[in-house]
C-alpha cells in the first residue's frame, strides 16, 4: 500500500517497543512492533484522514481526525483497538497531553485546551495584542508542562504555559531563518527537537529556546520531514515519507 504518514508516537507495552503512525492516504492508525522475533503490525480505521497522534496513557494514544471534527482514544496492547470517540467544536491538527484529562488540540490561528469531552477550557491565540498562530500544525508538552507549538505559516517556534502566557519565542531571521517548520518533540534532557522540512533537517533547541545546532541534515540521507519522536531512551524517530526511521543519539 502508498503510506502518507502524518505523525509518530512511540511506547513501550508490556515492554515491547510499539512505534504508532497516523496514516492519510489510507485512513487508518497502524503500530509496528516485534513479538517472539517477528515483525507484525495492527491496524484501526477511521472515518477520514487521521493527523496529530499522542500519548494518553500508558497503553492508549490520542488521535485527532479533522475532516470529521473527532479525537479517538485507541487502546494500544501492542495490537490497536479502537476505544471512544470524542466530538469537537472544529476539525483539529494536532495534539498533546498535558494531563490524562486535559488535551491541548491545534486548528488554523488557534491552539485550544479540552476536557476530555471536547468541550474548549481556553483558547490561545494572542499574547500582548500579537497574533501568535496562523498554521500550528505540530505541538509538545515539554518537561516543565509548556506547550511547545511550530507554526510553519509564521516559521516559529512559541513556547507558552497552559494559561496562554508565551514563555519564549523561536522566530531567527537570516541564514538561520526557518523554511517550514513541522515536527516537534521534547527530549529526556529537556531540549527541543524540531524538523524543518524545507531544508529537511532536525534542528536542537534548549529547553529555553535557543539554538544548539543541526542535529540531522540532508546529508544524513534523509528527505520528506514531517514529524518526530524523541524516545524515553537515548533515541528519536522521524517521519520520511512513506517511512519511519530510527536514529540513535546520546547527546541530547
Amino acid at each position: 500500500m502508498s503510506f502518507n504518514i502524518r505523525d509518530v508516537a512511540v511506547l513501550v507495552v508490556d515492554g515491547v517497543q510499539t512505534v504508532v503512525v497516523t496514516d492519510g492516504d489510507n485512513h487508518c492508525i497502524t503500530s509496528f512492533y516485534t513479538r517472539k522475533k517477528t515483525p507484525r503490525f495492527s491496524t484501526g480505521r477511521v472515518k477520514q484522514s487521521p493527523w496529530g497522534v499522542t500519548q494518553l496513557k500508558e497503553k492508549q494514544v490520542l488521535v485527532d481526525v479533522p475532516e470529521s471534527c473527532e479525537i479517538v482514544t485507541v487502546g494500544v496492547s501492542p495490537g490497536l483497538a479502537l476505544l471512544s470517540t470524542i466530538t469537537t467544536r472544529t476539525g483539529y491538527y494536532s495534539l498533546a497531553v498535558l494531563s490524562p484529562s486535559s488535551p491541548a488540540a491545534s486548528t488554523d490561528y488557534c491552539v485550544d485546551i479540552l476536557d476530555m469531552s471536547g468541550l474548549v477550557l481556553r483558547s490561545v491565540n494572542a499574547y500582548n495584542n500579537m497574533r501568535l498562530f496562523t498554521y500550528p500544525d505540530y505541538m509538545c508538552v515539554n518537561n516543565k508542562g509548556n506547550i511547545v507549538v511550530s507554526d510553519w505559516e509564521n516559521k516559529s517556534v512559541t513556547c507558552l504555559t497552559s494559561e496562554g502566557d508565551v514563555v519564549w519565542r523561536y522566530a531567527p531571521t537570516g541564514d538561520r531563518a526557518l523554511g517550514v517548520p513541522h515536527g516537534i518533540s521534547t527530549a529526556r534532557t529537556g531540549d527541543i527537537l524540531l524538523v524543518d522540512s524545507n531544508s529537511n533537517k532536525v534542528i536542537q533547541l534548549t529547553e529555553t529556546g535557543e539554538f544548539v545546532r543541526d542535529l540531522l541534515t540532508s546529508d544524513g540521507n534523509v528527505s520528506g520531514l514531517k514529524s518526530i519522536f524523541c524516545h524515553a531512551r537515548e533515541s528519536f524517530f522521524i517521519c520520511c515519507n512513506a517511512e519511519v526511521k530510527e536514529y540513535k543519539c546520546s547527546r541530547y
